[in-house]
């Protein structure tokens, strides 16, 4: 789980949840998830074409 954490959420980000005494579980792990893939879902702009 502790890979996984540091995985979803980047070092620097998991260190700092560290250093503040938070504690990561894995249900804060699968929102993050989430939280990306919906990022990640939303369309992209278009731009348009020539023709």
């Amino acid at each position: 789980a502790e890979a996984a954490a540091r995985g979803a959420l980047g070092g620097e980000r998991y260190a700092a949840e560290l250093a503040r005494g938070a504690a990561l579980t894995p249900r804060d792990v699968v929102a993050e998830l989430a939280a990306a893939a919906v990022v990640v879902e939303q369309p992209a702009g278009r731009t348009p074409t020539r023709r």
